[in-house]
């Protein structure tokens, strides 16, 4: 993590002059802690999120903005700072979030965020604002579409894993064959950092794999984290693994490190899962988990700072044992493992609820895991062991024209693992 430095105000130029000597001499008014890294690449089908602490350091209560930058959304849901926001000494400090959003960028962007006093206008004021330290100042780079060239399918049935090639223009999936060693009856997948982790339903651990970054094979799988119990779904995001427990009705907190990607200081957190099975989603500060009976699956608030889940509800309608779930664009799609379809669902930026909730794709052999990349789903079908390709409209999200792709699979299941 990045240390705070002192900060100077961005001052139109005819004030600066006038108060130079003080801003050089005070400590800045609010500074801006990174929680998140802050130099990153974007492609341009991508999006990534960057969060910064903003503490007040005067006893005066401020009302805050931060001045709009192309290409960047400040996301105010809960547990993230509002828009504005009010900081005072009861309340000094909130996490600020911002989405990037690489289809938006039409440059590069070094700076930032600015974040001012709001004036009396109602917008931000220039006359005092402050943005990170030197170190910590946004450093975004705009990059051209990234493609998956892998994915991963875990096979209940033979408790191995595949891995298959992804052709870039047509989606198709082939070369596929066992990857990595050492699982027990694999439960979804989740790749990230150039590691593999692998949730086993049959002795209750969670796999940890190397990922060759050339080839895309797995290698040195070892146990990490614990304290789970019938493990299925698992996600990565933000330096945190979310893994669901079957047998329980729970979902696990774990601490990714940085350096080792080892797992750790495993906690329950969230409630209201009912055999949560199939897929978790992380996405725009909700997560999303699906279940195995019932017409509804589980959305749950993330906290920007802790990854803790708080404010689990149902979410979404007319279901038949919704399994798997992904997020894509605007959309949720969720798996219906009884009645063979995948339904599609629009996503409230703002509230993260699931509506107007219809069936997109049907011919489905109970289908379980679900993954979206390139423009095309795969959805797993653990009844006849196939996995089906979809075209996924990038305006309106339907899915068309589904074929089976790739081979070799034995009751494929759970999260569908991507390596770009």
């Amino acid at each position: 993590m990045k240390n705070y430095n002192s900060i100077m105000p961005l001052l139109p130029v005819a004030v600066a002059l006038i108060i130079n000597t003080t801003s050089q001499a005070g400590t800045p008014v609010w500074t801006f802690t990174p929680l998140t890294p802050t130099t990153i690449s974007v492609p341009s089908n991508s999006m990534a999120t960057v969060k910064y602490q903003v503490t007040n350091q005067s006893p005066a209560t401020h009302t805050l903005m931060m001045v709009p930058m192309t290409g960047i959304t400040q996301t105010t849901i809960s547990g993230n700072c509002p828009n504005p926001f009010t900081l005072s000494s009861n309340n000094p400090s909130c996490t600020l979030t911002l989405l990037v959003t690489g289809s938006a960028l039409n440059a590069d962007i070094y700076g930032g965020p600015k974040v001012c006093q709001q004036g009396p206008d109602g917008n931000p004021s220039p006359l005092q604002c402050y943005q990170p330290s030197q170190n910590d100042l946004l450093s975004i780079t705009a990059i051209p579409a990234v493609f998956a060239r892998y994915v991963y399918i875990t096979n209940l049935n033979n408790s191995t894993v595949s891995q298959c090639a992804v052709d870039s223009v047509t989606g198709v999936l082939s070369n596929c064959a066992i990857t990595g060693s050492g699982f027990n009856k694999p439960y979804g997948v989740s790749v990230t950092n150039n590691y593999a982790y692998i949730a086993n339903n049959g002795n209750n651990t969670v796999s940890q794999c190397t990922v060759n970054p050339s080839t895309g094979t797995l290698s040195g799988c070892v146990s990490t984290g614990s304290g789970f119990h019938g493990p299925t779904a698992i996600a990565v995001s933000n330096g945190y693994a979310y893994i669901a427990n079957q047998n329980n009705n729970t979902v696990s907190l774990c601490t990714v490190n940085p350096s080792t990607g080892a797992l750790s200081s495993c906690v329950s957190t969230g409630s209201g899962f009912v055999e949560p099975q199939g897929g978790i989603a992380i996405s725009n500060g909700y997560a999303y988990v699906g279940l195995t009976s019932g017409t509804s699956i589980t959305k749950c608030t993330v906290s920007p700072s802790t990854g803790l889940l708080s404010s689990c509800i149902s979410t979404g309608s007319g279901f038949d044992g919704p399994l798997g779930v992904t997020i894509n664009n605007g959309f949720a799609y969720i798996t219906n493992f009884y009645n063979g379809t995948v339904s599609q669902c629009a996503v409230d930026p703002a509230t993260g609820v699931l509506s107007n909730c219809a069936i997109t794709s049907s011919g489905f052999t109970n289908p379980n895991g679900v993954g979206i990349t390139n423009g095309y789903a795969y959805i797993e079908n653990f009844g006849n062991s196939i996995v089906s390709q979809c075209v996924v409209n990038p305006t309106t999200g339907v899915l068309s024209n589904c074929v089976s792709t790739g081979s070799g699979f034995s009751g494929p299941n759970g999260d569908i693992g991507f390596l770009t």
